[in-house]
């Protein structure tokens, strides 16, 4: 096992790990195989796992903090181990916090969008530090563009919004993006064998993502 994987096998960019362990194990199913053990690594989604309706589910086990990321929420996806009507259910939102979900009308959007473009030049965890939970509906919304990439995972056939936003937000990531973005795309559009996987530059992605000396490098 490489001093880049934790006691779950999980993955992670630097040696001394860190709060993306799932994501990073998605990479490893293209860029080193075989190199998790699938128990081990459902049993620390286990231990993350603190509630599936509505979902409250964290990076590391016993850990809420930080809240959980869309990046992820797509690692927990792509390894199988999360479900579509599991998310459903929490009307998309993957809020780990003290925050019963709800489903996001017009007005819980326009009220969140207010708030985070008044915290904006704030720090990025501003608004669940101070816990303005008005915010919540908006922050932690599993955008559709990654909605789309979910039902497609799972088989379902996903709404013309969801299509929109996922084609658009690929030709924005695919030439704007910044490296989170490029991988990110990258592996969803590996994990759909997605016709757009051709304009994806994977050895850039990964070398410019990935410290000297990463397995991923090796294995690009």
């Amino acid at each position: 096992m490489s001093n880049y994987q934790d006691g779950y096998t999980r993955w992670h960019d630097r040696t001394k790990g860190s709060n993306n362990g799932f994501i990073y194990s998605s990479y490893s199913k293209y860029l080193a195989p075989h190199t998790i053990d699938q128990q081990k690594i459902r049993e620390c989604y286990e231990l993350c796992l603190r509630k599936l309706s509505p979902l409250k589910v964290d990076r590391s086990p016993h850990d809420p903090y930080p809240p959980i990321s869309k990046d992820e929420i797509i690692g927990m996806v792509s390894l199988g181990l999360l479900s579509r009507d599991v998310l459903v259910a929490s009307h998309w939102n993957i809020c780990n916090l003290e925050y019963t979900p709800k489903k996001l009308t017009f007005r819980s959007f326009y009220k969140a969008a207010k708030i985070l473009y008044k915290v904006r030049d704030e720090h990025r965890n501003y608004f669940w530090e101070n816990e303005i939970k008005d915010a919540y509906p908006l922050a932690f919304y599993l955008p559709p563009e990654n909605q789309y990439y979910v039902n497609k995972m799972d088989g379902t056939r996903p709404t013309i919004i969801q299509t929109i936003f996922f084609y658009i937000n690929t030709v924005i990531s695919l030439t704007k993006g910044d490296k989170s973005a490029k991988m990110l795309m990258w592996l969803q559009l590996s994990d759909m064998d997605h016709w757009l996987l051709r304009f994806t530059k994977q050895k850039k992605y990964v070398e410019t993502y990935f410290e000297v000396g990463h397995p991923f490098r090796k294995g690009n």
